[in-house]
Order: C-alpha cells, then structure tokens, then sequence
C-alpha cells in the first residue's frame, strides 16, 4: 500500500490501516500519528515499510514503540521520524531488519534529522544484525569529509553490514 497520507484524513488512514493489517507486507506512511505507527507495528506479514514524517507533528511528543516478542520488517526507509520514535522503531525489528535507508544529515550541520552528531552511538544501541545501510543525504546535510567519517563510525558498530551514502555513491557513477 503505498502513499498512505494519514494527516489529512486520520481516521480514515487509521481504518483502512487496520481493514488491510492482516495481508499487507508493503506500506508506505507519511506524515503518520502514533496511532498510524502503532497500526503498522502491530502488521503480521509487514515486510517493507517507507516512513516520511515532514510535518513535525510527532516532535513534541515522539512516541516510543513497545518491544515485539519478534520483529518481522526485512526492509524499512525513514526520513523525518523523531529520533527516540527511530531507535524504538528499530530496537523492535533488530532481529529481522536486513536493509535501512536513513535520511539523515552529517555532524555539526543542525538539530536531528538535518545534522546528526552520534548516529554510530544511535544505530549502536538498536541491537541491528542489518546487512545494508544507506544514508540519505536528500533533505540533509552533506560534509564529504563529514560524511566519511560517520560512514567509518557506523561501519565500525555494524562491521557485517554495507553501509554507504547515497550522494556519495552517485559521484562515482
């Protein structure tokens, strides 16, 4: 299910969550509430999930998602997400997650998500047995020699896992 806009319509977004929840193995949430989160948390065969968060509203009060006796998401993309909603988000799913896309901005350039000053202690923490991570510098800033940096920190708290910036990768082609 692709660009579910759960602000304009919250609880039609909501049923039409659940309505789907037992079936859906793709999703696709911008500008979600804790309520749509919770919704797509609780998915049986959710397998992919896109996550925009461009309105704020979830800052004030990030929501943190309740540990899963099993996680069963393979491959999540986020952008916008509050920082503590993120780590709980991929705590959750630690065991089953093998491909994160992470818009978020190198050190020094801002508050999270533009700038992110610890994102190896962040990802560290999450418990993540990921294959690839790629970070997304789309909305965010982009330090070459920043970037190189986080990219070696990340790598060495995930050493299994191909981690790489999207920018960065596009130069060479």
């Amino acid at each position: 299910m692709t660009n579910v806009w759960c602000h304009a319509d919250p609880a039609w977004a909501l049923d039409v969550l659940r309505s789907a929840a037992p079936t859906l193995e793709e999703l696709d949430l911008n500008n979600p509430r804790e309520e749509h989160l919770l919704a797509a948390y609780e998915m049986p065969v959710l397998r992919r999930m896109a996550v925009l968060c461009a309105d704020g509203a979830l800052d004030a009060q990030p929501p943190a998602l309740p540990a899963l006796p099993r996680g069963v998401l393979k491959w999540l993309r986020v952008l916008g997400l509050p920082r503590a909603t993120l780590a709980s988000l991929l705590r959750a799913h630690s065991a089953s997650l093998e491909t994160l896309w992470l818009y978020v901005g190198t050190p020094g350039a801002g508050p999270w998500p533009v700038g992110c000053d610890d994102l190896d202690a962040l990802l560290g923490q999450c418990g993540l047995r990921v294959s690839r991570v790629v970070l997304g510098r789309w909305f965010a800033s982009h330090s070459e020699s920043a970037c190189r940096a986080q990219v070696s920190a990340v790598r060495r708290v995930l050493p299994a896992a191909t981690v790489q910036c999207d920018m960065c990768v596009w130069k060479v082609l």
